[in-house]
Formats: structure tokens, C-alpha cells, sequence
């Protein structure tokens, strides 16, 4: 594929990295009542693993800005996978509400990184042409993610177990790393 098209198979990568984002954000209130049951967490406790996954947005964006200027796109992009990875994995085999808690909080600091490199990149690969369609497309992977989300992992949950759908979310994280592997390329000076 020449550069020029290239900046198309970038955006499917980014799509695809962004839709697993969506999947990891939204995957415990689906399966909260099942948690809550299993698990004998409070309410509480579970709004609190939701909290946990958006606080490193809070206090790592900025950092994650800075951290990527240094070390590239590349290098972020695979570490925030990586951390997806693991900490959905913890979070589906814990049992312990605090266990889960620093599950949610690593998989969450994989997100924030994830969401600061990805617009990056496709600002990179769009300049001036196409470029607000690029990111027109790209913007309708988290409503779509949160639409599965809610939809799949609840079915999956039901019929077999809540961690079933965690490791939905794992194994679209670890494909989300796979694309990223394969399509990842820094555009042309």
C-alpha cells in the first residue's frame, strides 16, 4: 500500500485499538448485578471500580502527552495494550474486591494512554487532507464499543459468568495489540 493510502490502514488500527478502549470502559456495568451477586461487593464498591478505570485520565493525560513526545507513539501504544491486557486478565480471575480495584486502575492507565497517542496518530497520518474525516470515522468507535458493550457482554455474562465477558474484553485487547503490531508505521517527514 502506498504512503499515501497507508493513512487509511492506520485509521482501521486505531479504530480497532479504540472499539477495544470502549469494550474494557463498559464492561463491568453489564455484568454489575453478577459481580455484586458473586462477589458480595457493595454498590458502592462496584460504582468504585468504574471510577477507578477513568481516574488515571484525570491525573495521567497530560503526562502521557509529554511521555509520548519523548518516547513515540510506538512504544506508548504497546505499553497501553500491554497494560489493557494484564489488567483485564487480573480483573477476571480476582475474586478479591481489591485485587479488582488495581486491576481496574492498571487497565484504566493502559486507556488513558491508549486515547492520548491514537487522535495523535491520526492527526499525524490526516494532515489538512481528509483529516475530519478521519476523525469523524474514528469517533463512532466509542459509541459503537459502548453499544456492544452494553449489548454482547451482558448476553455472554448471562449465559456464562461475568468473567466470560472480561475475557471478551482481554481477548479484544490482545487483538487490538495484534493490528497495532502488524499496521503500526510513523508517517513520512
Amino acid at each position: 500500500m502506498n504512503t499515501d493510502n497507508y493513512r487509511w490502514a492506520i485509521l482501521g488500527m486505531a479504530y480497532v485499538c479504540q472499539l477495544s478502549f470502549a469494550l474494557v470502559f463498559q464492561s463491568i456495568p453489564p455484568v454489575l448485578r453478577l459481580i455484586v451477586t458473586q462477589l458480595g461487593i457493595s454498590h458502592a464498591q462496584a460504582g468504585l471500580l468504574m471510577s477507578l478505570f477513568a481516574l488515571p485520565g484525570v491525573l495521567l493525560s497530560i503526562p502521557t502527552g509529554l511521555i509520548c513526545d519523548r518516547y513515540g507513539a510506538k512504544k506508548v501504544g504497546l505499553v497501553s495494550l500491554n497494560l489493557m491486557i494484564l489488567g483485564t486478565s487480573v480483573l477476571g480471575l480476582s475474586n478479591d474486591f481489591v485485587l479488582m480495584a488495581l486491576a481496574r486502575a492498571v487497565t484504566g492507565t493502559g486507556a488513558v494512554m491508549l486515547t492520548v497517542i491514537l487522535p495523535q496518530l491520526i492527526s499525524r497520518w490526516f494532515i489538512r487532507k481528509e483529516l475530519g474525516t478521519g476523525m469523524g470515522i474514528f469517533n463512532t468507535a466509542m459509541p459503537l464499543g459502548t453499544i456492544m458493550s452494553f449489548n454482547i457482554l451482558s448476553i455472554i455474562g448471562a449465559a456464562l459468568g461475568w468473567r466470560a465477558s472480561i475475557f471478551l474484553t482481554t481477548a479484544a485487547c490482545a487483538g487490538g495489540l495484534l493490528i497495532f503490531l502488524l499496521l503500526f508505521r510513523n508517517p513520512e517527514p
